[in-house]
């Protein structure tokens, strides 16, 4: 299925922080039972975590090749966990694919993925068929939404006052380049990880040069989410987009410039 696994892909292949431990295996969950539709107020103004006229962290639209994709934050955890949906549609499919995303930011890893089938991609399809059982999972993980966080650039009156993607060397036997995520702040700086530019010689799926897209800061410590996307080819030479993730605390860990 187009990009059904795009975002699932690039977190599982990102390199976490230096002190980070090995990523554990994601909880990926098989599509839940149909729930009993939310009571009438949820229909009329979206879900409890997302209204009907919310506004996507990222898309792209829909063109003649290519399905629409978009991304919508949901909240944060107490204890450094974001929750965020993706909606996407395959090639030669007539449903829509909601994602449900939960990513450990200390850690850098996803810790679960729950899929959920729709005919459109209305919010308020999503909240009338599966919005109770998103509800549920969210506070499982004790995810706080209703105030869905905004996707923020770096400025120079709040740390992180910038967000640099450092290109590395080009190995040109693989076809190869990384790109050192990297944090700065009056403290310092600090890498966050690497994401990888691949080359058509690779042999392998072709990632381009990454962006980054901004941050999302937890209303709970001093910790943000860097957002950086980068398009992909897969082997049938349809286009995808990758999201990584990297989470970092703005209290520990800088590195002083020599």
């Amino acid at each position: 299925m187009f990009g059904l696994f795009s975002v699932l892909f690039a977190l599982l292949n990102q390199t976490g922080t230096p002190d980070a431990p090995p990523s554990a295996s994601t909880h990926v969950e098989s599509p839940p039972a149909r729930q009993a539709a939310p009571h009438e107020p949820a229909q009329l103004h979206g879900c409890t975590f997302l209204r009907n006229d919310a506004e996507p962290m990222i898309e792209r639209k829909a063109t003649s090749s290519q399905p629409r994709v978009a991304i919508y934050a949901l909240g944060f955890s107490r204890t450094g966990r974001l929750a965020w949906l993706e909606t996407l549609q395959g090639f030669d499919d007539d449903q829509f694919t909601w994602l449900l995303h939960i990513t450990d930011l200390e850690h850098d890893r996803s810790v679960i993925l729950r899929e959920f089938r729709q005919p459109t991609q209305s919010v308020s399809q999503l909240c009338k068929e599966d919005g109770v059982e998103i509800e549920r999972v969210l506070r499982l993980f004790e995810i706080v939404f209703g105030n869905p966080p905004s996707l923020e650039q770096p400025s120079a009156e709040r740390a992180p006052t910038a967000i640099d993607l450092v290109a590395g060397r080009h190995d040109e036997e693989t076809d190869k380049t990384p790109h050192d995520v990297v944090l700065r702040g009056p403290e310092g700086w600090k890498k966050l990880g690497v994401v990888w530019q691949v080359g058509r010689d690779s042999g392998m799926y072709v990632r381009e040069k990454p962006i980054v897209r901004g941050l999302l800061r937890s209303p709970f410590e001093e910790r943000v989410a860097v957002i950086v996307t980068q398009k992909g080819i897969d082997t049938e030479a349809a286009e995808v987009e990758l999201l990584h993730v990297f989470g970092s605390r703005l209290d520990r860990r800088w590195h002083k410039d020599d």
